[in-house]
Order: C-alpha cells, then sequence, then structure tokens
C-alpha cells in the first residue's frame, strides 16, 4: 500500500481505534468490580488462609497476643500485624468477613487513584492515564483475583503507592518524612517494603537531594524501629521470629524462575515491556534533573519486590501485585511517550503503528479477560459450607475439634497447617506441644484435607514424625461431604477425612504398623462415597510408605550380624 493511501486510513482509523481501548478498560473495570461487589457478603472464606486472617483479628479484637510460642492452640502467619489491627477497627462496625474485605477493597480503590495520580504527574494524556487504571482492574487476574482477600496484600500495595505519590509530589523535607512515614508503616503490613525504601533513598540520591534522602531514611527508620521494639518487648520476643526469622529461613527456590519469566512475564507483556523499556531508557540517560527519577526507582523496587518474593518458596501470583500497580501508571506513561514521539514523524508506518498502539495495548487487557461469574462462588456453595460447618458443630459435642487446613471454622481457634510448615521450616522439627496434645489425645476429632497435612513432604528431615504420633492415637472414621468444594481462588484444599482417638492407642515407634492401619481405614471410610482422586492419591501416599517401611525394616534385618 502507497504511503497516501496509508496515512489516510490510519486517520480515519484512529478514533476508532482509540474507543477500543477505552472498551478494553472499561470491561476490566467493570469485571473486577462486578466480581468484588459479589463476593462482598459471601459468608466463608475465598482462599484457604483466609479463614486463619480472620482468627488473627480476631485475636486483636478479643485483646489476645498474635505472636505466641507454637502450640496447638495458636501459630500465627509470618505477616506483620497491621492489616490485623486495621481491620479489628472496621469491625467495630461491621462484620468480621466484611470489615476484612472492605480494608482491602478500599485499598484497591486507592491504588486505582495513585496510579492516575502518578500517570498523569509523569506527563502520561488523560487517555492513557484512563487506560493505565484500566490495566490496573485487569490484572485483578493476573494477580490470581486477589485484590478484595482477607489479607494483607492490598493495603501494602496501597501504602506504598501512597508512599511514591507523596515523594514524588510533596517538596522539600515536608514530603521525605511523610513519605518515609508511610513506607515504614507499610513494612508493619508486608515485610517487602523493605526493597522500596531502598527504592526511595536511592531516587532521592540519584537526584542528590542528600538532605531528603537522609531524613527519608531516618523517618522510615524510626517507625520501623520503634514499632520493631514496641512488638518485640510485647509478644515476648517472638514478633522477631515470625516476621523476621521465619522468612529468612523460608529462602528462595531457583527451580522458579523459568514459571516466573517464560510464565508469568509473557501472560503480563505490557507491563513487562512497558516496565524494561522506563528503567532502561532511564539507565541509559540518568540525569538529576529528570521529574520520572522517583517513580522509575519506585518500579524497578515493585519489580525486584514481585520477583523476589514470587522466587520465595510458597510464593503464589499474589505477589505479582506488587509490581502490575506500578507497572499500570507505566504502560500509561510509556505509551503516553511513545505516541508523543511518533506524532513528530511524518513517516506513514510511523502514523499507523501510532494508530495501533491502543489496539496492543487493548489486546493485552482483552488476554486478561474472565468470565466476572465464574470468579464469584455459587449460591450452592453457601449451603454445602453451611452443611459442613454444622458438622464440624456435631463433633463438637464430644469435646475440641482441630481442622488442619481451615481457620474460622472450629469454636476454639487453632493452628492453620501452613503456619506450622512455616515453624519447621525455621526449626526442622514439629514443636513439643503440638505433638504432646495429639499424644494425650486433647482433640475430640481432627480434621485434615490429605496426608499431606500430616507427611509434610516439603520437610523430610522430620521423617513422617507428626503423622506418626497423629495415626498411633486417631484413626480414620469418615469422610465429609465430598460436595463441599475447596474455596474458589488459591491452594485447593478442603476438609475431607475425620479422624477420632483411638480406644487403645497403638506404638507410635511401629511405623509399618501405622500405615498399613491407616491404609486401611482409609479404605473403609471411602466406602459408600463417590470416587475422589484425592482418595487415590492418599491411598497411594500410605501405600508408597507402607513400601518404604517394609524395605528399611528388611535392610536393617539383612545388616544384623549373624
Amino acid at each position: 500500500m502507497q504511503s497516501p493511501q496509508l496515512r489516510e486510513l490510519t486517520l480515519r482509523a484512529a478514533p476508532h481505534l482509540r474507543v477500543a481501548g477505552l472498551v478494553a478498560a472499561g470491561w476490566s473495570v467493570f469485571a473486577c468490580l462486578y466480581v468484588m461487589l459479589g463476593r462482598l457478603q459471601y459468608p466463608y472464606e475465598l482462599e484457604w488462609m483466609t479463614g486463619a486472617a480472620l482468627d488473627h483479628v480476631e485475636r486483636v479484637q478479643r485483646g489476645l497476643p498474635v505472636y505466641t510460642p507454637p502450640t496447638a492452640s495458636w501459630i500465627p502467619f509470618l505477616y506483620p500485624p497491621l492489616y490485623y489491627w486495621v481491620c479489628a477497627t472496621f469491625a467495630r462496625a461491621l462484620p468480621l468477613m466484611m470489615a476484612c474485605r472492605t480494608v482491602s477493597i478500599l485499598s484497591m480503590l486507592v491504588q486505582a487513584a495513585c496510579v492516575w495520580r502518578l500517570s498523569k504527574r509523569l506527563g502520561a494524556t488523560r487517555y492513557w492515564s484512563a487506560i493505565g487504571v484500566g490495566a490496573f482492574f485487569a490484572a485483578f487476574s493476573i494477580v490470581d483475583f486477589w485484590y478484595d482477600l482477607e489479607r494483607p496484600d492490598s493495603l501494602f500495595v496501597a501504602l506504598v503507592l501512597v508512599g511514591a505519590v507523596v515523594l514524588n509530589e510533596v517538596p522539600g523535607v515536608k514530603g521525605a518524612i511523610l513519605s518515609g512515614l508511610v513506607l515504614g508503616l507499610a513494612f508493619f503490613a508486608k515485610q517487602p517494603a523493605i526493597l522500596f525504601i531502598l527504592g526511595g533513598v536511592s531516587a532521592l540520591v540519584l537526584r542528590r537531594e542528600w538532605k531528603r534522602a537522609v531524613v527519608f531514611a531516618a523517618a522510615s527508620g524510626a517507625v520501623i524501629g520503634v514499632l520493631i521494639l514496641r512488638l518485640q518487648a510485647t509478644s515476648g520476643g517472638w514478633f522477631k521470629y515470625y516476621v523476621l526469622k521465619m522468612p529468612v529461613a523460608h529462602g528462595m527456590s531457583w527451580s522458579l524462575v523459568p514459571a516466573f519469566f517464560f510464565e508469568d512475564l509473557p501472560h503480563a507483556w505490557a507491563w513487562a515491556i512497558a516496565t524494561a523499556a522506563l528503567v532502561a531508557g532511564f539507565a541509559v540517560r540518568p540525569s538529576r534533573a529528570r521529574d520520572d527519577t522517583v517513580f522509575i526507582c519506585f518500579l524497578a523496587a515493585s519489580f525486584g519486590a514481585a520477583m523476589t518474593s514470587r522466587l520465595h518458596i510458597g510464593g503464589w501470583s499474589n505477589v505479582l501485585s506488587f509490581w502490575t500497580s506500578f507497572g499500570s501508571a507505566a504502560i500509561a506513561i510509556y505509551a503516553s511517550r511513545l505516541e508523543a514521539a511518533l506524532a513528530d514523524s511524518t513517516d506513514a508506518l510511523d502514523e499507523a503503528s501510532k494508530a495501533l498502539l491502543p489496539v496492543v495495548v487493548a489486546a493485552q487487557l482483552l488476554s486478561c479477560a474472565y468470565a466476572p461469574g465464574d470468579r464469584i462462588p455459587a449460591r450452592s456453595t453457601v449451603h454445602r459450607f453451611a452443611s459442613m460447618v454444622n458438622d464440624i458443630r456435631e463433633l463438637e459435642k464430644n469435646g475440641e475439634v482441630i481442622t488442619f487446613g481451615r481457620g474460622h471454622l472450629t469454636s476454639a481457634r487453632h493452628f492453620h497447617v501452613a503456619a506450622l510448615i512455616d515453624v519447621v521450616t525455621v526449626e526442622h522439627a514439629v514443636p513439643a506441644e503440638v505433638l504432646r496434645a495429639f499424644r494425650e489425645q486433647r482433640f475430640a476429632a481432627v480434621v485434615i484435607d490429605n496426608l499431606d497435612d500430616l507427611w509434610m513432604p516439603l520437610h523430610p528431615e522430620i521423617d513422617g514424625e507428626l503423622f506418626y504420633v497423629v495415626a498411633a492415637g486417631y484413626s480414620v472414621a469418615r469422610r465429609i461431604d465430598e460436595r463441599v468444594p475447596p474455596p474458589i481462588l488459591g491452594w485447593p484444599a478442603r476438609p475431607r477425612w475425620v479422624l477420632v482417638p483411638r480406644k487403645q492407642p497403638l506404638d507410635e515407634r511401629d511405623h509399618t504398623l501405622l500405615v498399613r492401619r491407616t491404609l486401611a481405614e482409609l479404605n473403609l471410610a471411602q466406602i459408600g462415597h463417590p470416587f475422589d482422586p484425592s482418595h487415590v492419591n492418599d491411598i497411594a501416599l500410605a501405600a508408597r510408605h507402607v513400601t518404604e517401611e517394609s524395605e528399611r525394616d528388611q535392610s536393617l534385618e539383612e545388616a544384623q550380624p549373624e
């Protein structure tokens, strides 16, 4: 096609192509808000750890300590307490579940406002600023539909975005102090705030604003230092154990690198391109006079926080929200700059590229599209979850009940299995107080999702100790109603097996007997229930351990001298 014809076609199509970008952004906003409003009053947990998050908020409400020695009664998660404090305040006026989701939704709206603000302040047009906000809402699917959950992520990202806006817009020492205070507080929502604080210090150093850099670092450091000292004092020293020592013990898995770079980033290619282009452009031409220094440093910090958290053992795709929020503003800023650069060109191909830019971004937004109704729990799940709650209440008539994979379900609160695994990661052993509770058959029933709750395959160093202790004191009695679905998000866990105390405990040192008995009990408990792949997995797991124990015993016999 000749240049004059291409130019004429481009001029005619350009306004319509720009509408395509707004349509994609508008759909992203609508779908996200539709899902969150549809889930706001859902009375049960949406993700397998959120029930236990409610237990944390409940302890704050009741004036109980959050960070305590690990026991069968309570083990906290490794998160700082700010989200629990804020939710407990909201829960004075709202039901607990709704209060927690409201905090997350309000935090998400603050994030959207910050994306718009950052985009506009750094030169994005109104059109591209709107697209940037649409990209933020589209990222709802990239971060596993996490914005409104009863988890600290949305509050954390809102705080670091506010800190970036304040540092970028409020001049002088005042802005440095305010931003430092906000980011120091953000640490008590989630620990990766440290990377954003380093990003802020780096930005001010690059701009040679030495005084502001010192004040900013001092303000954030003061908040972190003072609150850590206070929390250490009030927790008997356990705050540092859970919030500082435990995340370090987790470490990072380099085996997750391919998943991040070849699965996560290709899915979010527009965010990745905009981030790489802005950061690379800044690295090539740094200048103390640049207006975008603060934003670029926060953008780089957000990518680093998302990557390290994703490679963190146990990291889920929700941590990508640390980056996609800043990345959404990056899309608006980079697209505006690219569009302005192409506007000065008289080349027909450049004009066509400028016209097609909204379509390219719209394609990314639409690639994140989903059916909103699929992300809202079906009405039937309310009745099924209610039946499970009633089932637990029936079990509680005989005494205290513990559920490994669900919090906020039993009348007496207990540890969540994820929290127990975190402790084992640090100690390389199951806490003695936990083992003692099962040896003494303290519980009238033990409800597990599957045998992995007891075997803990991530920690072979414990050599199945928890399984043997529980199996010695408890037998598999029956199945939970198989129609109860797993949470709609996150790890697909749901209670499956009910264990009850044995009249005569078995010898926990006889590993082969314990595994064989559990295998037989699993088969008996499955009778009369529909086929369930999880049952096959548990049977296979038990059978494998039978084989391993038999081979071990045989090896020991052969090693004995005649």
